[in-house]
C-alpha cells in the first residue's frame, strides 16, 4: 500500500532515526580548502559524479548519506578526528557539504519540469558483491556496496560494513538549485570563513545552514 504524502511526512517527522534529507560531504582538494571546494560547487550548482573508491561498474556517481544530521555529524567528525589523530586511514570526507530533500532528488526533471527517464537517487544494495552482481544487470552495478560480516566467525576475513552511512547514489552529475539546498559546515570557524567568502546573492537563496559541531556538544 502506498503512502499519501501527508502520511509519509508525518512518519519522518516522528522518527528520530529517519531523515527527509540526503547529505553529500566534500573535502579539500589540492590547494582548495574544504570551504573553497564547497563554494565552488555552489557557484557551479553542480555535484560531479566520481568512479573512485568503492564504486562498481562503469558509471560515475554522486554519493549521499540517508541519515539524520546528528548522525552525519557523528560519522564525519569522528572520521575526521581519527584520520587527524592516527594518520592510519585516508580522509574520505570532511564534515561539510550539502543536503537536499530526498523526494526532490528521487526523480530528476529538466529546467522545464519534464521528467528525465531513469534519473534519480536510489538506495545502494548492501550485499556480497558477487551475489549482488548475479542479481543485477551490469548497468546497475553502481548501486552495489560490498557487505561481509564473516569476520565475526573468522577474524582473518575482516568486516566490510558501511551500512551506518545508509548510502544512496545518483549516476552521473547532479545539477541543483539553491532553494532546496542546505549547507553543512563543521564548526563556527568554518561558518565564519564560509560567510566571508560566499556570494551574498547565493546565501540569500539557500534553504539553510547547519553547523554540525553544534549538534554534538
Amino acid at each position: 500500500m502506498a503512502y499519501q504524502m501527508r502520511q509519509w511526512m508525518e512518519t519522518y517527522r516522528n522518527r528520530t532515526d529517519l531523515t527527509n534529507l540526503l547529505s553529500h560531504l566534500t573535502k579539500a582538494e589540492g590547494n582548495l580548502s574544504a570551504t573553497d571546494v564547497l563554494i565552488k560547487i555552489l557557484n557551479e550548482k553542480e555535484l560531479t559524479g566520481s568512479s573512485k573508491g568503492y564504486i562498481m561498474g562503469n558509471h560515475k556517481v554522486v554519493c549521499f548519506q540517508n541519515i539524520p544530521l546528528h548522525s552525519v555529524a557523528e560519522n564525519a567528525i569522528l572520521h575526521y578526528e581519527e584520520a587527524e589523530k592516527t594518520f592510519s586511514q585516508k580522509l574520505r570526507y570532511y564534515p561539510c557539504g550539502l543536503a537536499f530533500p530526498k523526494a526532490a532528488l528521487y526523480q530528476l526533471v529538466d529546467e522545464e519540469g519534464r521528467i528525465i527517464p531513469e534519473r534519480g537517487v536510489r538506495p545502494v544494495i548492501y550485499e556480497k558483491k558477487e551475489l549482488a552482481k548475479s542479481l543485477l544487470p551490469e548497468e546497475h552495478y553502481w548501486r552495489i556496496v560490498n557487505f561481509e560480516l564473516n569476520g565475526y566467525i573468522n577474524e582473518e576475513k575482516g568486516m566490510i560494513d558501511w551500512t551506518h552511512e545508509r548510502e544512496w547514489r545518483l549516476w552521473g552529475n547532479l545539477n541543483f538549485y539553491y532553494q532546496i539546498t542546505t549547507v553543512l559546515l563543521k564548526d563556527a570557524e568554518q561558518y565564519r570563513e564560509f560567510i566571508n567568502k560566499i556570494d551574498k546573492n547565493i546565501l540569500a537563496q539557500l534553504a539553510g545552514i547547519v553547523v554540525l559541531d553544534n549538534l554534538l556538544y
